[in-house]
């Protein structure tokens, strides 16, 4: 894909002096990409290059439309994943972005997005941003681009919300204190258990990790990507230095694990998993406190669980007494109405029919 320039329209006098337009290859700019959003302030650990990468098992494409300035560094920018629709044979995309950097910038890359998505005949361009719900200016340019609320017709992950812990100028101490008594409690506890974090480099031990936090993740009942899929996207974060990967050890034994992506001023949980013990090893305790104090040692602002999710899990993360807030639902402009409604209601019985046949026939018989 080659980049494609365009001159800015905006209400500010400097909007077409400050910054250009440009679609950009994916490939040839991930690490760009990576450390642009690793700063950025805005970001979610859905946009890093090696989870967007993860979705061409899906038969995604993916693009950056980015605003750059005269010298070529990045204002804003959002990920556009595409798919090439079944029995419609037309592409529609989802955009994972935030107002990044100068908020004037968010209306002008809608529309440059939009008209990009409509010149290639899609459906529908569909918008998340991971902002708050209540944020006025994203609002008012999701609106004055014509971006409606509607449902998600792409396989993304939506987060209803989001829960933070803030760090900036917090100590040890501080942080501990603002705990839930019984969350400090076993913290204290793992501290004093004969817990270490391992951090693997090679490629063999961080596939290694990737395997042992699916499978203890898929043990304890937490839906996760196929193994094929899920090893290589935790491979390419590691190694592309969009976050890390962790491995708690007690006398040797693998306790739990997880990863964590740099996103925007935070650091966010990507997945963790812990071994079932009796008793409790408290190795979650101990791995979360681990990326929290090192977030903030690495001047984040914010440490994210990233959602609410099952219940059990959502009352272990409210221990560390987190911020709570809500995200932004899903927005999208419509570009063909009545294909989108057919597709609509077709795609859950097709979504069903596929899972039963993957089910049934091995994977590999679908692959082209």
């Amino acid at each position: 894909m080659k980049a494609q320039d365009g001159a800015e329209e905006s209400s500010s006098p400097s909007a077409a002096e400050k910054g250009r337009y440009r679609c950009l290859d994916f490939d040839a700019h991930r690490s760009q990409w990576d450390s642009w959003l690793a700063n950025a302030l805005h970001g979610s650990s859905l946009q890093v290059s090696a989870h967007l990468a993860s979705y061409r098992q899906y038969r995604a494409e993916v693009s950056l439309h980015v605003i750059e300035d005269q010298n070529g560094n990045l204002l804003a920018g959002a990920a556009v994943l595409s798919w090439r629709v079944p029995l419609v044979g037309s592409c529609f995309g989802e955009a994972n972005g935030a107002p990044m950097g100068e908020v004037a910038w968010w209306p002008i890359l809608l529309k440059k997005m939009s008209h990009w998505a409509q010149e290639r005949r899609w459906m529908c361009l569909g918008v998340s941003p991971h902002v708050s719900r209540a944020d006025p200016a994203t609002l008012a340019a999701l609106s004055g681009c014509g971006f409606l609320p509607g449902k998600p017709l792409a396989p993304l992950e939506h987060l209803a919300a989001d829960l933070r812990v803030s760090l900036e100028g917090r100590s040890n101490q501080a942080l501990l204190a603002s705990f839930r008594r019984q969350t400090r409690q076993n913290i204290l506890n793992s501290l004093d258990a004969g817990h270490q974090i391992v951090s693997p480099t090679t490629p063999e031990d961080i596939a290694q990790t990737a395997r042992f936090l699916h499978g203890t993740a898929t043990e304890n009942g937490v839906s996760v990507r196929p193994l094929s899929n899920f090893v290589p996207t935790v491979s390419g974060i590691v190694r592309s230095g969009a976050g890390y990967a962790a491995l708690v050890e007690q006398r040797g034994e693998p306790m739990a694990a997880g990863v964590f992506v740099y996103a925007g001023q935070a650091h966010r949980c990507y997945q963790l998993a812990t071994k079932r013990t009796n008793p409790d090893s408290k190795a979650a305790y101990f791995l979360h406190w681990n990326a929290i104090t090192r977030a903030r040692d690495q001047g984040a602002k914010w440490y994210h669980f990233t959602g609410r999710s099952v219940p059990s899990v959502y009352q272990f993360k409210r221990g560390f007494r987190p911020e709570e807030f809500d995200l932004m639902r899903h927005y999208r402009l419509v570009f063909h109405p009545a294909m989108t409604a057919v597709f609509e209601h077709a795609r859950p019985p097709l979504v069903r029919m596929i899972r039963t046949l993957f089910a049934v026939f091995p994977r590999r018989c679908f692959r082209t």
